[in-house]
């Protein structure tokens, strides 16, 4: 199946949910003879991890690409990321949650269509150079090296996805989508009566509406109304340019006011109970290939009743997905070779199954138990499997908040005889293991007593033998204790994934050796109460610094350059600036956000360089912008987000990429320990960069975004003494603060080459401020004396 691997990504490091289960299945086209081929690259791709097990957070995701898999793909890996970097930090109420879902769809919309625009811009400029009126034919014959070009470049850009994805979070399922993938939830009635739920809307050119959407650009619905953009039905999704910028060229429409095809989901959010017994999420390809082999306009229903028939007999919820797939691929191939629909090909499917509360053969569900994090989740007893006719479906319909929903089977029937006090339970802060090694045990092995109930198949023996061992040695009670102190001594001291790795150490120190498990357990609470004291006294420091003193917290200074880092720099020159008193205290450089530097002042932690700035600012009434003109202070700030955010990702590919973060152990001293951490330290930069969109360009493409940054910078310095004029601004802070790593700490840079060659007056300004501000400079290279 071509495409269904890729080469690692920064997805890779994120945990997978183990109470979920993936089935797919490329798509196939039919020879003559009935023997199946892929027609193309498999173009689905999904997700499905546990962004944060402590807080019961989970995403999955079903992205279902058309003209390539490149937007699927790309989807896939960024959606993770605009909903695993504390975006949902301090988000409680469904509407704030619900904010930050819509926003990471039309995060991952933007960043897509950025990546593509180099290739929007060349394709722009290439049409131009053809007349207009000049038809394609005419176009080959009289350019056509550019119409070449044209057709590659149509290639590159032509491409996007529809996007199914839930967010399990507070308690709470949330579903968003684009497109026709859809999602569906088993929930289960006061009766015991399991009933499918669709969340989804399906936004293609056959929903009403979509269809009262796109009459209300002007679109004509006769001829919309089932019509196909391009090759698909889709009035939503990610990516998919030509008909979003570029619809001007489909007559179709053209007539629109405004794009046709946008990128703003449907979501849907409901509280996660009892009820729910678990979710379907599916590409198109799942149902339309069962509805082309059946002509069942139940889809939904249906699916669902073979995924609740496939828990009796699957042990895993893979196996049940895959199984359910399967069983669709083969219905339709069936379906083919006996000519009874005339259908020749069916596209790729994908199905993700999130148990939360249904019962699976042979392991436990989510709320069964509560089963420590990471843990595997004990077998149930077996049960004999009686002879049982399975009820018919009733193909009644409800309606309840304008969803369709049908009753299927009853999950306890397909589950057969349970015990009679059972009742399922769900707990959304506890979670269990699904492995594919856990099996059915088999159920013919066990004979009956005279009451028909099985016979004890257990030994308990060993595990009641070692009960009273323990309570001998008084082991319980000492283990319960040294279990608590460990927990609140890690939790306190890291965080949770190194605190649960040392956990698990001492854990087996436990068994190995308890006396030394003991002492690992005192030191670790030394650690903590040390770090406690030292933190408190640190802070009795911090506030009797004196009233309006900044104490500015950084790490140590640099060898060459005051600082390591341009944000240092900066906020120091500002500070310098505006002739406000501070200190520098070294022994705490990352602050409440993680961000270096921060400051604390009057008792107030304030952290990332320009908020602390613009509160500086604010407090003591400095305002170094107040002599410039409207123009003149858009400028300033467009000059400063460029520094800030672009010019220091350039530099910081060439110093953590290219460099191999060589400039910054040799621009600083470090401890010898610090060499082992790198690596990992350089791998979180690089994802960091290639989620930020640096990263993802070739050495030579990222050197000339560097060089146009820095004539930037230059052509707006011309001759002036500073940026803005004959008085420094605020945006010299910036400015020289990423100059300044250029010129003295990196040293054979392809960009202080630059300084030299190409832009010299950028090296005489950095000299100029130097001078200026930074008198003491060369005392500011010395290490502070402890």
């Amino acid at each position: 199946m071509t495409g269904l691997r890729n080469n690692d990504t920064w997805t890779d490091g994120l945990p997978i949910c183990k109470l979920s289960g993936v089935g797919m299945s490329a798509n196939q086209m039919y020879r003559e003879d009935g023997t199946p081929c892929s027609e193309h690259e498999y173009e689905d791709r999904s997700i499905h991890f546990c962004l944060d097990r402590e807080n019961s957070t989970f995403l999955y995701g079903v992205f279902d690409g058309h003209d390539g898999a490149k937007a699927a793909y790309f989807a896939s890996q960024r959606m993770p990321a605009e909903l695993s970097f504390e975006q949902l930090t301090g988000k409680t109420t469904e509407e704030e949650v619900k904010e930050v879902f819509r926003e990471a769809f039309l995060a991952v919309e933007n960043a897509f269509l950025e990546s593509i625009d180099p290739k929007i811009a060349e394709r722009t400029q290439l049409l131009d150079k053809i007349p207009d009126g000049m038809s394609q034919f005419e176009a080959a014959q009289n350019f056509p090296e550019t119409f070449s070009r044209l057709q590659a470049l149509d290639q590159e850009i032509r491409g996007g996805t529809t996007a199914v994805v839930a967010l399990v979070y507070g308690g709470r399922l949330h579903v968003g989508n684009l497109g026709d993938s859809r999602a569906l939830l088993c929930i289960k009635d006061k009766s015991g009566v399991l009933k499918v739920k669709q969340l989804t809307a399906d936004h293609t050119t056959s929903s009403h509406d979509e269809l009262q959407r796109l009459a209300a650009l002007n679109l004509p619905t006769t001829k919309i109304h089932g019509a196909k953009f391009g090759n698909h039905e889709l009035t939503r999704c990610i990516g998919n340019y030509f008909m979003k910028g570029g619809y001007k060229e489909f007559d179709i429409l053209s007539s629109a006011a405004s794009e046709p095809v946008i990128p703003e989901p449907h979501i849907r959010s409901i509280p996660i109970d009892e009820s729910c017994s678990f979710l379907l999420l599916m590409s198109d390809g799942l149902y339309k290939s069962y509805q082309d082999a059946t002509g069942s306009e139940q889809v939904n229903k249906e699916i669902a009743q073979m995924v609740v028939e496939q828990f009796v007999e699957q042990p895993t919820l893979t196996s049940i997905a895959q199984t359910v797939v399967d069983k669709v691929v083969r219905l339709h191939h069936d379906n083919y070779l006996t000519k009874r629909r005339n259908v020749t090909t069916r596209d790729d499917i994908t199905l993700i199954i999130r148990n939360f509360n249904f019962q699976l053969r042979g392991a436990l569900t989510p709320g069964a138990g509560v089963p420590l994090p990471g843990s595997v989740s004990p077998r149930l007893p077996p049960r004999p499997l009686l002879p049982l006719p399975l009820p018919q479906i009733t193909g009644r319909q409800s309606q309840d908040e304008d969803d369709d929903q049908f009753d299927i089977h009853r999950g306890d029937d397909l589950m057969g005889p349970l015990p009679l006090h059972h009742h399922h339970h769900i707990d959304t802060n506890t979670t269990s293991t699904e492995s594919s090694d856990l099996q059915n045990p088999s159920l013919t092995q066990f004979s009956l007593d005279e009451d028909g109930r099985i016979h004890p198949y257990v030994n308990f023996d060993l595990y009641y033998q070692a009960i009273d061992e323990a309570k001998y040695c008084s082991i319980l009670v000492v283990n319960s204790l040294l279990l608590c102190t460990v927990r609140m001594a890690l939790v306190a001291v890291s965080s949770w994934g190194p605190a649960r790795l040392v956990g698990r150490g001492i854990k087996w120190l436990w068994n190995k050796n308890k006396p030394l498990a003991i002492t690992a357990v005192v030191v670790v609470s030394a650690i903590k109460i040390n770090s406690y004291i030292t933190k408190k006294k640190r802070r009795n420091k911090w506030n009797n610094a004196g009233r309006d003193v900044v104490v500015l917290h950084m790490f140590q200074r640099g060898k060459y350059a005051p600082s390591v880092s341009p944000y240092v720099i900066k906020l120091e020159m500002y500070l310098r600036m505006s002739d406000i008193q501070y200190q520098i205290d070294y022994d705490e450089p990352l602050g409440p956000k993680g961000k270096s530097p921060w400051i604390t002042l009057n008792g107030e932690d304030i952290a990332d360089s320009q908020i602390i700035i613009e509160k500086l600012g604010a407090k003591f009434g400095k305002d170094f912008s107040n002599h410039l003109l409207p123009e003149q202070r858009a400028l300033s700030h467009a000059l400063r987000i460029m520094t800030d955010e672009h010019f220091v990702c350039v530099i910081a590919y060439w110093r953590y990429v290219e460099q191999r973060g060589r400039p910054l152990m040799n621009g600083m001293e470090f401890p010898f320990y610090v060499w082992f951490l790198l690596p990992r330290y350089l791998k979180t930069i690089k994802r960091t960069l290639w989620l930020q969109g640096i990263g993802r360009h070739s050495v030579p493409q990222i050197e000339e975004m560097g060089r146009q940054d820095i004539r930037a910078l230059s052509v707006t310095l011309g001759e002036k003494p500073f940026m803005m004029g004959d008085q420094p601004s605020e945006v010299d802070c910036s400015a020289f603060g990423i100059l300044a790593q250029v010129v003295w700490n990196s040293p054979n840079s392809p960009y202080l080459n630059m300084l030299h060659s190409e832009f010299p007056n950028l090296l005489k300004y950095c000299h100029r401020v130097k001078e200026r501000f930074w008198p003491d400079w060369n005392k500011c290279l010395q290490p502070p004396q402890n």
